[in-house]
């Protein structure tokens, strides 16, 4: 029977809903429909298969061996950039980048896009700063690693958002642009750990 690579559309577009245009290789993330040289729009999405298409491919068939139609299901693809696509391919014997890790990538990328995506529009969080100096040495209240820390401004922030931080208040937004505490007066602080702590998220 002869096998073709031709993945349908019906699955493509699933593909890349699921990814949300961004390269699924662990640790890449990069977007899929634009340059990153020229931010011109371009696809430089590849759709790799999981279990090789061909038999001597770098993870084999395993069960999926003479299926074609398997192969090129979604479970079986996986939507990643050029050099990525290299990077899992280029061990032939498919050690480093075997099918568990490969759809593991796969996995724990759909996972956070559909958690991210899911978050609704009116949640907002909102960061409280408390800073002492320790003896006679200042403590600084470093505003980034706290948002960082958080999950929907970090993500939604840098990834959704039209400009970095327009999810923030401006309150917040107040904190980034605030100067380390120095020798605040000691009644007006309470006992409290110098580092920036999410409060919560409503």
């Amino acid at each position: 029977m002869f096998q073709t690579r031709k993945i349908s559309s019906v699955v493509e577009r699933e593909l890349w809903g699921r990814a949300a245009g961004r390269c699924q290789f662990g640790g890449c993330n990069r977007l899929l429909y634009r340059s990153p040289i020229t931010q011109e729009t371009v696809n430089i999405s590849e759709k790799a298969h999981i279990y090789s298409f061909s038999k001597n491919g770098p993870r084999g068939q395993g069960k999926l061996a003479g299926n074609t139609a398997a192969l090129n299901e979604i479970e079986n693809l996986i939507l990643v950039c050029h050099d990525c696509h290299r990077t899992i391919d280029q061990h032939d014997d498919g050690d480093r980048y075997s099918v568990d890790v490969v759809r593991q990538f796969k996995a724990d990328h759909e996972r956070r896009i559909a958690f991210v995506s899911g978050i609704d529009a009116d949640k907002k969080s909102a960061v409280i700063l408390y800073g002492a100096n320790i003896g006679d040495e200042a403590s600084p209240l470093r505003a980034m690693q706290a948002y960082n820390a958080m999950t929907y401004l970090f993500i939604v922030g840098r990834l959704l958002c039209s400009r970095p931080y327009s999810c923030l208040s401006v309150i917040e937004i107040s904190c980034l642009r605030t100067a380390p505490i120095v020798n605040p007066s000691p009644s007006s602080l309470p006992p409290l750990r110098p580092n920036p702590t999410m409060v919560r998220q409503t």
